[in-house]
């Protein structure tokens, strides 16, 4: 098998970086989509006494606590980017990736903060039906 040239190792960790923020976005405009449609049609959809408010008000914060550290985790990428762009040095260039903690720690709390979310917003939906 042939080595490959700095070139295409570079090429491969600009996509894990592309494909990391994809997924990071997704999970923005999931956690956006679901405040928003929840605050536009909760009277229209339960007509009824709404039950576990809480719940719903919980789950608001910490999808909005997703929506934050996605945001972090954007910028953290970009510097990261900019940081391989830039740096002469080799081995600086190999420590620089998508697994640095800059940017493993806040996606792990988007993530995790995004299933939190919508675990209590299914638990406030499965209350109020």
């Amino acid at each position: 098998m042939p080595k490959r040239i700095g070139i295409d190792v570079a090429m491969e960790k600009e996509k894990s970086f592309e494909y990391a923020h994809n997924a990071i976005k997704l999970i923005i405009s999931l956690s956006t989509g679901i405040i928003a449609f929840t605050i536009t049609f909760l009277k229209d959809i339960l007509k009824d006494e709404i039950s576990a408010i809480c719940t719903l008000k919980w789950s608001w914060i910490i999808l909005g606590t997703s929506i934050l550290f996605g945001i972090i985790t954007i910028f953290s990428i970009i510097g990261s980017l900019h940081s391989l762009s830039t740096t002469k040095d080799e081995n600086k260039k190999k420590k620089i990736d998508v697994y640095s903690l800059n940017i493993q720690l806040p996606a792990i709390i988007t993530i995790f903060s995004f299933l939190v979310g919508v675990a209590l917003f299914i638990s406030f939906a499965f209350k109020n039906l």
